[in-house]
């Protein structure tokens, strides 16, 4: 491959340096350990892993590098992971926002109600004490012609110190374009630096053509899917999953669950999309595989039922294993089916309603008109 990196003298040899064994070995240790942290939820901890394994075995091999792939595809998935629960706390705290919001305005209506109840009492009240203050203002009012113009001055004053005061406030503070420039510049997302991960895994994946290689090209395509999915950019994503789809079909058989979790994916891309026809097609197509591995693993369970070989009986314990796995699957997807088809329903009468609240309108402008 001509964009790896040249071995050194003592790997070309066939006996590769303590130094470089010691960091193909820390690499290999990153790995499991991320691996590790991604699957028990730690995972910010397990992309900080990747990253580092993926920086060790491109300084070893060379970016492009088949040894690279593993690791690129592992810190990708875990980004796109890292990218799922950032939006989802961003979401808890905007439903959180909301909550308060609403509080606080209820909170005002019951102040405004009270306010209304000492309305009521305070008139009574503030006109007895305008009868009382009558005869004293009239004799004060002398007294104050002479300080009047003494108390206007200092109100004048205090009025202009206030307006400007506030307008210190409310004057946003005015920021460097130069510095707004280089913030957007450095800031790249994590789904961003997922794609381009996924993006070297696939890459690097098929320029091979045996079996495994292509399936992990498949698993990327897959995961770059999924990234689409996430960025809104659904188009691109149902291509990216359709490769992984047409990969899968030439190298596993028709039943495997492989392919129902792809048929899903790419149900899930059409929903978002609104290719409402599209995803519950591809939603009966996971089902349908799914339908035809349960029906394979029973007859092979019939098949082996009597036998008392251990390979045979753990076989069996498998397979019921399995079967009841899928069978708690398809129920799911059948709802999301229902759903998808309500969905569409939904649309499609609001598209009638805003199409026939339009025509009343024009029918309204042209009485008026005429």
């Amino acid at each position: 491959m001509s964009s790896v990196a040249e071995p050194s003298s003592s790997a070309a040899s066939g006996s590769p340096s303590k130094e470089r064994v010691e960091v193909m070995s820390k690499a290999v240790n990153l790995m499991g350990q991320g691996k590790r942290n991604l699957i028990c939820g730690d995972v910010p901890m397990a992309v900080t892993q990747f990253e580092e394994s993926c920086q060790i075995l491109a300084k070893c091999y060379g970016e492009m590098a088949f040894e690279c792939a593993a690791a690129y595809f592992s810190y990708g998935h875990a980004l796109l992971e890292l990218a799922r629960l950032d939006s989802k706390v961003i979401e808890s705290l905007e439903a959180e926002a909301a909550a308060a919001e609403a509080e606080e305005d209820d909170d005002d209506d019951d102040d405004d109600d009270e306010e209304e109840g000492d309305d009521g009492e305070n008139e009574k009240s503030e006109k007895d004490s305008e009868k009382d203050d009558g005869a004293s203002s009239k004799a004060a009012s002398k007294e104050d012609e002479g300080t009047g113009d003494e108390d206007r001055t200092d109100n004048s004053e205090s009025l202009s110190s206030q307006d400007e005061a506030v307008e210190n406030q409310e004057k946003p503070e005015e920021k460097d374009p130069e510095e707004d420039e280089h913030d957007a510049g450095n800031d790249v997302t994590n789904l961003q630096l997922a794609w381009e991960s996924l993006e070297l895994a696939k890459i690097i994946y098929l320029k091979r053509k045996d079996k495994e290689s292509q399936l992990k090209a498949a698993q990327a395509y897959l995961k770059l899917g999924e990234v689409g999915l996430e960025t809104g950019l659904y188009d691109l994503a149902a291509e990216d999953i359709k490769e992984c789809l047409k990969i899968q079909k030439e190298h596993l058989n028709p039943e495997e669950r492989e392919i129902a979790e792809t048929y899903y994916q790419l149900g899930l891309v059409h929903v978002f999309a609104s290719n409402h026809d599209s995803a519950v097609e591809n939603f009966k197509a996971a089902i349908s595989v799914i339908e035809a591995k349960i029906d394979k693993l029973n007859k092979s369970k019939e098949h082996l039922k009597d036998s008392t070989e251990t390979t045979d009986v753990e076989t069996v314990y498998n397979a019921r294993t399995e079967i009841k796995e899928l069978e708690e699957i398809v129920p799911d997807i059948t709802q999301k089916i229902t759903d998808t088809i309500e969905e569409k329903k939904t649309v499609a009468d609001l598209k009638a309603f805003a199409k026939k609240e339009a025509a009343e309108k024009m029918v309204t402008m042209f009485v008026i008109l005429v």
